[in-house]
């Protein structure tokens, strides 16, 4: 009797401790918290008459929402970067970036729907003569470009190319485009005569169909958001990077701004004021005038025309700052200045030594870069703000060629 108990009792407990198992399974199941979300909320707009936009379909993944009479939506997602499309009938396909950087954040993201519709390919008028389809094809040299090649921005400037110098690269963008339906750009890596230029890339941006989109079209202000393939910009390689119109002014009040940074957190602050710069600061203030300020230091100014870049990065102890420029390689190079401007030097961190190298004094002059067999690499995220609208976060990859030419004339 006692064996045949034991033997019975022996044989159970596999049973019962599967039984266990399945229930410490069936519990884990039921009291598993669900996965922590944000809350993403916006309005999608009319890229024309600027009016809410009802019935647009905002999705990511699984997760669906459609906008109400007021263009309103709202979705629950997870932490992360997010692409979000946005869909109408009769409205061009918008994609958007959302960063979410922590479970139960709200995070508001905004959408502008210009009206659909094919766009006809057009020539950019570069030194290479290249010819783009609005698929972003390169068409044979024969191609003829449908409409006339000219583009009216929002403050009555025809066929004016907008550039925006900053230290390693030139964003240089000739605004031709057939029919006011797409705007092309090419990107200019040095600082010389126009002669002298040399197209680093093709950029297209086509308002009509949204392949690129014009997030703060016709505000002054021209944003890239593809390539010239139309690949997302996160795959986009080294066919990236925004063009900023800074020589447009918009109107003061409200202040179109932007802000640059990186997945850790924001670097630079943008805007436009009264004053007679654009002001670059680290902590994501904005200070329209350097005066009101003075104890928190800038990094940059720009004048609104596009000149007179000063960039600067504060040391910890306040008595210099740099600009610095990181090569693929991982090389750094630099300026140091003295903040009462009496010294500018410039110099090299190479990527596997301890030690620096000083390669020039610049006697107050700046230190041109001229296009090279050097890339350049830039990896930002872009903060967009217009009207009351905050209209995304954008992954933007910059890759350039530069090398460093310390000119004095």
């Amino acid at each position: 009797m006692r064996w045949a108990t034991s033997s019975a009792a022996g044989k159970s407990r596999p049973a019962r401790g599967a039984a266990v198992l399945l229930l410490v399974l069936a519990l884990g199941v039921a009291t598993a918290a669900p996965r922590p979300t944000a809350t993403v909320t916006g309005r999608v707009v009319d890229g024309d008459a600027w009016q809410p936009l009802a019935s647009v379909t905002v999705v990511w993944d699984k997760q669906r929402a459609v906008t109400g009479a007021d263009g309103a939506y709202q979705l629950r997602l997870p932490a992360g970067v997010r692409m979000l499309t946005f869909t109408a009938s009769g409205r061009a396909v918008a994609r958007k970036l959302v960063v979410i950087r922590d479970p139960g954040q709200v995070v508001r993201l905004d959408a502008i729907l210009p009206a659909g519709g094919p766009a006809p390919a057009a020539r950019l008028a570069l030194n290479r003569g290249l010819y783009l389809s609005p698929e972003g094809k390169v068409l044979p040299a024969d191609a003829k470009p449908a409409g006339t090649l000219t583009l009216t921005d929002a403050f009555g400037n025809q066929d004016r190319p907008l550039r925006l110098n900053l230290r390693g690269f030139n964003a240089w963008a000739p605004t031709w485009a057939p029919g006011g339906q797409a705007v092309y750009y090419g990107v200019d890596g040095t600082f010389h005569k126009p002669a002298d230029r040399k197209y680093l890339g093709v950029f297209r941006h086509e308002p009509a169909t949204g392949r690129t989109e014009a997030v703060l079209r016709g505000h002054g202000i021209r944003h890239i958001a593809r390539s010239a393939d139309g690949t997302s910009l996160a795959a986009a390689g080294e066919k990236s990077l925004y063009v900023l119109d800074a020589a447009a002014r918009p109107n003061p009040s409200p202040h179109p701004a932007f802000s640059l940074g990186n997945a850790r957190g924001w670097l630079l602050s943008v805007a436009w004021g009264p004053a007679d710069w654009i002001y670059f600061t680290v902590d994501d203030q904005i200070p329209l005038d350097e005066r009101r300020y003075a104890s928190r230091p800038r990094i940059a100014r720009m004048h609104p025309d596009g000149s007179g870049l000063e960039p600067r990065w504060a040391a910890a102890d306040q008595s210099a700052y740099r600009y610095p420029l990181a090569f693929a390689d991982g090389t750094i190079l630099y300026g140091r200045h003295a903040l009462d401007g009496t010294a500018q030097e410039v110099w090299l961190r190479p990527a596997a030594a301890e030690s620096e190298r000083k390669l020039a004094d610049t006697a107050l002059r700046p230190v041109w870069l001229d296009a090279a067999a050097h890339r350049l690499y830039y990896i930002y995220m872009l903060d967009l703000h217009v009207r009351d609208l905050q209209t995304g976060t954008d992954l933007i990859i910059v890759q350039s060629a530069v090398q460093a030419d310390y000119r004095r004339d």
